[in-house]
Parts: C-alpha cells; sequence; structure tokens
C-alpha cells in the first residue's frame, strides 16, 4: 500500500506539494474543467445518452460512437492549439445541448436515427473540445492538461451510456427519451434566459 502512494505521488507530483498558492495546471486542472460548466456536462452526458438509447443492441456502435466523440474533442483541442478562432464557441456549445433534446424528443416517435446524425452531433464535441483547450490556463502544460479533460469527458460520455442502458423495454425507452428530451429542451430555455 505505501508503494501505492509514492506511485500516485510520483505520477502526480503537486498533490504532494506542501507548499500553499501552487495551483495544478496539468492533468487535475484539465479533468475538472469539463465539470466546472453545466452545459459542458449535460451535452456531454446527453450524446452518450443518445448513443447508448439508439443504439442499445448494438454494442460495437456504442464504442465506435465513444471513439469518435473523444476523437472529435482531440482534434476540437488541435484547432485551439493552431490559434485559429471559432467565433461564437459558447453559442456552439449551447446548440449541441438544443440538439440532444430535440434528438431525444425525436426517439419518442419510436423512429430509428441515422448513424450519420449521431455523428453530426457527435461532431460538436469538437467544439467542447476547442473551448476546453482556449480556456486553458496560460501555464499549463498543454498535453497533460488535453488529456485530463478527455479523460474528464469520456467519463461523462460513459455515464451517459450506463444512464441509457438502463432502459431495456420499448416502453421505459420512450418514456426514457420523453423525459429525457423535455429536460434538454428546458434546459436549453434556461440558457437563452
Amino acid at each position: 500500500m505505501k508503494n501505492a502512494w509514492m506511485l500516485l505521488a510520483l505520477l502526480f507530483p503537486s498533490l504532494a506539494s506542501a507548499h500553499p498558492g501552487h495551483s495544478e495546471v496539468g492533468f487535475l486542472s484539465g479533468m475538472l474543467h469539463p465539470l466546472s460548466g453545466v452545459d459542458h456536462v449535460a451535452a456531454m452526458m446527453g450524446i452518450g445518452l443518445v448513443c447508448s438509447l439508439y443504439f442499445g443492441r448494438d454494442k460495437s456502435m456504442k464504442w465506435v460512437s465513444l471513439s469518435v466523440l473523444a476523437l472529435s474533442l482531440v482534434f476540437g483541442s488541435g484547432i485551439a492549439v493552431t490559434g485559429f478562432y471559432i467565433p461564437m464557441f459558447e453559442s456552439l456549445i449551447a446548440l449541441s445541448v438544443v440538439l440532444v433534446g430535440v434528438v431525444l424528443t425525436f426517439g419518442v416517435s419510436g423512429r430509428q436515427l441515422s448513424r450519420w446524425l449521431v455523428y453530426m452531433l457527435a461532431s460538436f464535441a469538437c467544439f467542447h473540445g476547442y473551448v476546453h483547450l482556449f480556456e486553458m490556463p496560460t501555464n499549463a502544460a498543454v498535453m497533460l492538461y488535453a488529456l485530463g479533460f478527455v479523460t474528464a469527458s469520456a467519463v461523462l460520455y460513459l455515464v451517459g451510456f450506463i444512464l441509457g442502458a438502463q432502459f431495456e423495454s420499448p416502453q421505459s425507452k420512450k418514456k426514457a427519451f420523453l423525459y429525457s428530451g423535455s429536460m434538454y429542451l428546458a434546459m436549453t430555455a434556461m440558457f437563452l434566459v
């Protein structure tokens, strides 16, 4: 057990820092950033929920979706690293929450969703990756910070997947679509106010 704590201290030296005033601007800071905004959390969990509810029986599609989401985050952060400026990026994040609500509400009809529409929705993860890196502290280690927010985002996607997996029967799925879609659309009304 003692060796495990030593290994943890070596991997994350800032956890062992005894001096006040040191702020973690690497992996830990990157991990905490996606959790700092309701819109980010809602969009990432919602996209995981959409993928889980629509592709519940096609387990391989869930993992393909998760890979696309993670790659979109990395691509978006790469855009930020180049210094390219995307105007109104916060509005695009709010739009991703609106699209999650619309797609979930669409599921109430019982119709299937095109995989390409899900990929389009997943492409909005690109804007999340862009914003996370764009808002990075100036003295942060870019690679560690990016690894941190990609890890936290993947966890949020997985939480959405797990929530969606709780609804097996068609009737329970319809209710999940209706309630979650309504919740997301109501949430976007809050963002607009």
